[in-house]
């Protein structure tokens, strides 16, 4: 499971680390419906305290106001300030996926949303992934707001080749919580 826990209260390490002891396998920070902003130094300050207990424990995916981007700016600062951390940004960076290009290496991207953009956004989509690092992005639903079968297949619409598609849908989260692929007795 992903834990939870609010960006900036005293008690949020602590309960990070009982997620850590009782086997979470990634931390979920929403500083958005928490009203908070990295631009207000406490609140760095705490996502920098987190990315620290989380390396090497387990991923910590985070929705942030991306229309900001003095935030987004924040965001790198402080994800580059702690490489060992492995962080995903929710819903790809938002309308700033151009912003890849200038993402930390330690940054994933989670994709769901893509029921909001224009289907013939797709291609820009693509290309800007395989800039960013197509073995750094993953599926995602967000559900309960969108069934995960409209983003799969919005996904197999795009002009993905099946290696890529792989990736995206299973690989890259395998590799990252350390998934073990099991072979079916059934060939």
């Amino acid at each position: 499971p992903f834990c939870g826990v609010p960006l900036a209260e005293s008690w949020s390490i602590e309960e990070l680390n009982r997620c850590i002891r009782n086997g979470g396998k990634g931390l979920k920070l929403h500083p958005v419906r928490e009203k908070k902003s990295l631009l207000e130094g406490r609140n760095s300050k705490s996502l920098k305290n987190i990315l620290k207990v989380a390396a090497g424990n387990f991923p910590v995916l985070i929705h942030l106001n991306f229309l900001n981007k003095k935030e987004l700016e924040s965001f790198f600062d402080i994800v580059r300030s702690e490489p060992k951390a492995k962080v995903i940004a929710a819903h790809g960076l938002g309308p700033n996926i151009e912003a890849l290009k200038s993402a930390p290496k330690n940054l994933y991207i989670e994709i769901s949303g893509l029921t909001m953009a224009p289907k013939i956004a797709g291609p820009f989509f693509v290309e800007m992934w395989r800039q960013f690092g197509i073995n750094k992005v993953l599926m995602g639903s967000d559900w309960p707001i969108f069934h995960p079968a409209e983003h799969l297949h919005l996904l197999h619409e795009y002009p993905l080749t099946s290696n890529e598609k792989e990736l995206i849908l299973y690989r890259n989260a395998a590799d990252l919580f350390k998934i073990e692929q099991t072979t079916s007795a059934v060939e």
